[in-house]
């Protein structure tokens, strides 16, 4: 791998206004703090075994707090205030506390390093413990110490600092920690420290116990991911034994808000447009339903009994889709799904629930787990496809980013390491499926002129190919066999056991800022699961998921988190625009799903509820301004009392969620409020926190929906009594056909118009947008690709049409051999049958229309005018409801555009005295269904010649545009009228010009 030539140093703006608000928080709850530094002794560990005073003792410095917490109190309720969260309690303090709230990618971790700063400035603090929950977040820190030592140095005149990483072997050091005036900054693990039998709580040689000079000093206590790092009591209890003047947790996914001081989530770093913003392109494969496929989704235990969650590929009327369905043991597929290519034993035999270890097998003995659906069809392909498109986004952004100065980076989540790297007997590197697809697909598409400025004129591909992809995994296992030979076993995420290994890793985890050289190779990074905390590049611009959907041990919140950062150019400089920051995501899901468990994710993690209420959202209010410079606000108590009082109006539901009736009240500017609460001033603020919380306010207004209530003046009229005893009379209807003669045109249709292809990928993309309201997929565009495989399974098709069509098997055996289309069967089953079958339908229908005849019943079988009154006709006026004048209902609902136009224009056409829209039991039976005309009307001449009309109102008068069963149903509808013997004319249009022609 060639080196990069030069590291890229980081530049760190230290006036992004959202950093500083984090940082002034926190600092200013000291506020009214001297400047000030405690002292106490400590033994001096030199004179042990000296023959002079073992008493003897050298001073240590301390953090010493002055303020009171009634101070302390004032202080952090200001800062709630003007951060708009709610204000603490005295209670609240019984501990000092506190949390601050960064989406991943906002620069979290340099905000509570320059606090660190900034306390040290104005108090003179000066004892710092870092608590972090795992090695990769301990490096991550180690490594931001380095890279702002001089930008801090800058911003505090030079001020004497020291960090290191505690570890058991260098616990001694934490004496200089204690007897240093300098700031000292100490970065720990909780399981360091966590238990008793760390060497941190055992005495050694010297006079004390390491952390006992860790609790004389009072450090500030800062915990960096707290979820994980003081997620139990233990760990909490643990935290609070170094005797803390102050915890600060910091974490863009709290479990505890403990007294929140600043907040910046999701919603708000993506609104800010601090990260990136999010595309979401994923490759799903489309009509492959020629085997069986069974993929869980989940699983769960109950006291009775254990079920699961799947999707198989069922039959739904002629067509066979994707289809979740719950079962238990015993459960029969091929019932389920009501298709034979589940007949061979696919009853459900076992289905496991042990959190790790989920799965379902069959009588069969195959079997599906939440990584390794059963069938999965055509699982390399869609890798395949996975990585070309990974590739291609990749190349694309490089064309527009490169001559900015920003390098480009792409990152692969892998299910297994082998699928990457593996390693034979004698210790070398064997690329693994993934590794060969990507050069294979890399190798063919920088050859593509489109990317030509990028690589010019390649002389050597394969040292191109091999330089631009590399692994990140931990640990390689090693044994020694009996025959004393090295034998590599299957290893976990591994960093390798060679010295390219190892750069890899350096290059990888520590040296972000040589990977961000454009003049380093490196671009493509394949990881398992280590890198789902503790690292992250800002130059992340595509990361692709070569796994199953929502079954890893890394949520999509942490996979995207990698690459939320704005992207940094040559120069070090932050990139700031979601022109330049789209982080595109190749996920193994759609986007609106990944959208969907996104926001679940995004709430089970930040306890985000999108579109709720809460009962302290209202707490921040201000109710007036107070002389002492802290104005009064609503409080939690009348927060509370505000939140069920939405809810007693309707305007909430009873956890919270926002309602339709909330969403009128906004949008119309009626938003009802006690008195207490109505001032103008109050209720603005109450109206923008709703609004926020509401989301798209474009809902049906209510007062628009109207019931269409029946005229009784126009149904007893002569004019309509008239009218109805032209179409009331019911008829019967015989068929006949020729069967040669519809497999002669079965024949002819399939040879016409079939042409078949194997499954297809769609590669489909969408762009998230995060509010309060939710997270909300947009789509962008989709391509197909076509696949070349031929399936295995060949279906019983005879059987399969006999079923449907109603047909003699010779019949049906006669159409498929005349039509010499079989060969296409091998392609993909399942659309050649239903392709064949809808031609069999069609035909059979059309055949059935030409030779069927209608004859009236009998005077005495007719509908009658009460088919009006039973209707219970609803809408919204100005969108699918009309006023009529001339109908029997006082508004008219329509299904269309073209439907609306024409009520309009037969109420104002002075020919038509009256017009209904018939009602939905008048249905006229037919070999296809039945069928239930649009519209009778009355139309009167200049001689007073009176017209009687059937209308069928459609987009399209050309038959060819129209679906054959319908086409059908509207050829019975014209011959059963014309069978009645009356005056009405039956016909097709779409305005009253096309009725006009015909008068």
């Amino acid at each position: 791998m060639t080196k990069p030539t030069k590291r890229i140093p980081f530049k760190f703006d230290p006036n992004l206004d959202f950093q500083q608000e984090a940082i002034a928080s926190i600092v200013d709850i000291f506020r009214g703090q001297e400047h000030f530094q405690g002292e106490f002794t400590v033994m001096n560990p030199e004179l042990m075994g000296a023959s002079i005073d073992l008493k003897r003792t050298v001073p240590g410095f301390a953090n010493k707090l002055l303020l009171s917490k009634r101070d302390i109190l004032q202080n952090v309720k200001e800062i709630q205030i003007r951060n708009h969260l709610p204000p603490s309690e005295e209670e609240d303090l019984r501990k000092l506390e506190f949390s601050v709230e960064m989406e991943t990618g906002t620069g979290k971790t340099y905000v509570y390093l320059r606090t660190i700063f900034e306390l040290n400035k104005k108090y003179g603090f000066t004892k710092f413990i870092i608590v972090v929950p795992s090695v990769p977040i301990r490096e991550g820190v180690q490594k931001s110490l380095q890279q702002t030592r001089s930008h801090f140095g800058a911003l505090y005149n030079n001020v004497p600092y020291h960090y290191e990483e505690y570890s058991g072997k260098n616990r001694f050091n934490l004496y200089d920690f204690a007897t240093s005036p300098r700031i000292q900054i100490q970065i720990m693990n909780i399981q360091a420290f966590i238990s008793d039998k760390n060497l941190i709580n055992k005495p050694g040689e010297n006079p004390w116990v390491p952390i006992d000079l860790i609790k004389s000093t009072n450090p500030v206590v800062i915990v960096d991911e707290p979820q994980t790092a003081a997620s139990t009591e233990n760990q909490r209890e643990a935290i609070d034994t170094l005797n803390p003047l102050a915890i600060i947790n910091y974490s863009a996914t709290h479990r505890r808000k403990v007294n929140m001081m600043y907040k910046l989530d999701a919603v708000d770093a993506y609104q800010r447009k601090l990260v990136k913003q999010i595309e979401v392109a994923s490759v799903l494969p489309d009509e492959y339903y020629d085997r069986p496929h069974v993929r869980l989704i989940s699983t769960k235990a109950t006291k009775t009994d254990v079920k699961a969650r799947i999707e198989i590929h069922a039959r739904a009327k002629d067509k066979v889709r994707p289809k979740v369905i719950t079962v238990k043991r015993g459960d029969d597929l091929e019932q389920l799904s009501r298709r034979q290519v589940y007949s061979d034993n696919y009853i459900v035999q076992d289905i496991s629930a042990e959190k790790g270890n989920e799965y379902i097998s069959f009588n069969n003995i195959l079997f599906a787990t939440p990584a390794n659906p059963l069938n999965a069809p055509h699982q390399d392909e869609v890798r395949r496809l996975q990585i070309r498109q990974t590739i291609m986004e990749h190349l694309d952004k490089e064309m527009s980013l490169n001559p900015k100065g920003i390098k480009v980076l792409s990152l692969f989540f892998i299910d297994r390491v082998a699928n990457y790297r593996q390693y034979d007997d004698e210790g070398r590197t064997v690329d693994g499926i993934y590794a060969r697809i990507f050069e294979e697909e890399y190798r063919n598409l920088i050859k593509h002129p489109k990317y030509k400025t990028l690589f010019g004129n390649l002389r050597n591909i394969d040292d191109e190919v091999s330089d631009v992809h590399d692994g990140y995994f931990s640990v390689d296992r090693k044994s020694k066999a009996s025959n004393k030979k090295e034998k590599f076993k299957a290893f976990k995420d591994t960093s390798g056991i060679t010295k390219a290994d190892s750069e890899t890793y350096n290059l990888i985890m520590k040296h972000k800022d040589k990977l961000i050289n454009l003049d380093n190779k490196l671009r493509f990074i394949f990881s398992h699961s280590a890198l789902k905390e503790g690292w992250d590049n800002p130059n992340v611009f595509q990361i692709c998921t070569l796994k199953e959907a929502g079954k890893s041990e890394i949520t999509r919140r942490q996979e995207i988190g990698r690459g939320l950062r704005l992207a940094v150019n040559q120069d070090g400089a932050r990139v700031f625009g979601h022109d330049i920051n789209l982080l595109t995501v190749l996920a193994t899901e759609s986007y609106q799903e990944y959208a969907e468990n996104l926001q679940s994710e995004i709430e089970k993690d930040s306890k985000i509820k999108f579109g709720t209420v809460h009962q302290e959202d209202f707490a921040v209010v201000i109710t007036e301004e107070s002389t002492d410079d802290l104005p009064e606000t609503l409080g939690k108590q009348e927060s509370s009392d505000l939140w069920h009082y939405l809810q007693m109006k309707g305007y909430i539901s009873g956890s919270g969620k926002v309602q339709d009736q909330l969403r009128d009240a906004l949008r119309e500017d009626k938003l009802e409020l006690p008195e207490k609460w109505a001032s103008e001033a109050i209720k603005n603020q109450i109206t923008g926190i709703l609004v926020r919380k509401a989301g798209s306010l474009q809902v049906k207004n209510r007062e628009d929906r109207k019931p269409a209530k029946v005229r009784k003046e126009v149904l007893l009229s002569k004019d309509f009594m008239e009218l109805w005893d032209q179409v009331k009379h019911k008829t019967r209807f015989e068929v006949n056909f020729d069967p040669d003669k519809l497999v002669e045109r079965c024949v002819n249709a399939i040879q016409k118009s079939i042409y078949i292809t194997a499954g297809k990928m769609v590669y489909s993309k969408g762009r998230l947008s995060l509010t309060d309201a939710g997270v909300k997929g947009m789509h962008e565009d989709d391509t197909i690709y076509k696949s070349t495989a031929r399936s295995a399974y060949i279906p019983d098709i005879v059987a399969y049409l006999m079923d449907r069509v109603f047909l003699t098997r010779a019949t049906i055996v006669r159409i498929l051999k005349e039509s010499k289309r079989l060969e296409m069967l091998r392609i993909n089953p399942q659309r050649f049958m239903e392709a064949v079958l809808s031609i069999i339908k069609d035909q059979k229908q059309m055949m059935l229309v030409e030779g069927i005849k209608y004859e009236k019943i009998g005077d005495d079988s007719y509908w009658t005018q009460e088919l009006f009154a039973e209707d219970e006709i609803t809408g919204f006026l100005n969108e699918n409801l009309v006023e009529s004048s001339k109908s029997p209902y006082t508004h008219v609902r329509t299904d269309s555009a073209i439907e609306s136009n024409l009520v309009r224009e037969m109420e104002s056409n002075q020919n038509i005295t009256l017009y209904a829209k018939l009602p939905s039991a008048f249905k006229i039976d037919t070999p296809l269904g039945p069928y239930n005309p649009d519209w009778v009307v009355l139309w009167n001449k200049e001689n007073d010649q009176r017209l009687y009309f059937v209308m069928e109102s459609k987009g399209s008068l050309l038959e060819s545009q129209l679906r054959p069963a319908e086409s059908g149903k509207i050829e019975c509808g014209r011959k059963h009228f014309e069978s009645l013997g009356t005056k009405v004319n039956f016909a097709e249009v779409r305005t009253v010009d096309d009725l006009v022609g015909r008068v």
